[in-house]
């Protein structure tokens, strides 16, 4: 638009004055630390879906971001960063909190906050101790299901050449891990399958019973090491037969239960 300026008998042309533009700046921060979060991508997402723009910026060293020419309106913002998880105040499931922006506005103090993520790290060993290349471990949270607790795998990774593992982008919570490895697999060769390598799976610290297994506690950010897991053999099953005598079968004298021997099968194979 131009505006005509008149003055002392002279003609002269001049654009509009342009209206202030709007300016959204902050810093992403640390939920547990409380220090800005560097090379975080910020998102100014517009709540209007038909005509609205979204906008985004990195951060610097400092955690801090700005973003010009914001168009007035609606947004949500948010922050994403590897490592990182961003959890919108209130309920879970919470939408990302709003920020109304009127025209020539400086909004020089959004914060946003975002939770670190924790780390499990450890080793699958065999019976002998020795490391188990290859072996799944797998990350179990308890849930309640129409009042029912049930396990959810919630992070799935595999040992490497010395037998170690890491789970990272863990919540904070209650985890149990559970290690196993394909049979007939030692040491990244396929081998006759034999007693002494079967193996079951077999929840951290060592046991096949998940009822006996060791929670594992997981603070905001932290990264816990040395969880050791260490393989169990199958437990063996042996099926008995008897007979017993006519008489005393049909008076019905005689009472019976079944009894679970804690024999390996190398010591009863022996």
């Amino acid at each position: 638009m131009i505006s005509i300026l008149i003055s002392a008998g002279l003609l002269f042309a001049q654009p509009a004055a342009r209206p202030p533009r709007s300016r959204v700046e902050g810093t992403v921060v640390n939920a547990a630390s409380g220090e800005g979060v560097r090379n975080a991508i910020v998102i100014l997402r517009s709540q209007d879906e038909a005509a609205g723009i979204s906008y985004a910026d990195e951060t610097d060293g400092n955690g801090h971001f700005a973003i010009d020419d914001v168009q007035p309106g609606e947004y949500s913002i948010l922050a994403e960063r590897q490592g990182f998880v961003f959890l919108p105040p209130g309920a879970r499931g919470a939408p990302a909190p709003s920020l109304k922006v009127q025209p020539g506005e400086q909004v020089k103090d959004a914060q946003i906050r975002l939770t670190p993520l924790g780390v499990i790290a450890g080793r699958v060993l065999d019976s002998d101790g020795d490391p188990v290349r290859g072996a799944t471990v797998s990350a179990f949270v308890y849930r309640y299901t129409n009042g029912k607790r049930a396990q959810r795998n919630v992070e799935q990774v595999q040992t490497n050449e010395n037998g170690q593992f890491r789970l990272f982008g863990l919540r904070a919570g209650t985890y149990y891990l559970q290690a196993s490895r394909q049979p007939g697999l030692r040491y990244g060769a396929v081998v006759a399958p034999g007693p002494n390598l079967e193996t079951a799976p077999t929840f951290y610290p060592g046991t096949t019973d998940a009822e006996h297994a060791a929670a594992v506690e997981l603070r905001t950010g932290a990264e816990l090491s040395g969880i050791d897991i260490r393989l169990q053999s199958p437990a063996a099953t042996y099926s008995v037969r008897f007979k017993l005598p006519a008489g005393e079968a049909a008076a019905g004298n005689v009472n019976y239960r079944p009894m679970i021997f804690p024999h390996s099968a190398d010591r009863l194979a022996g």
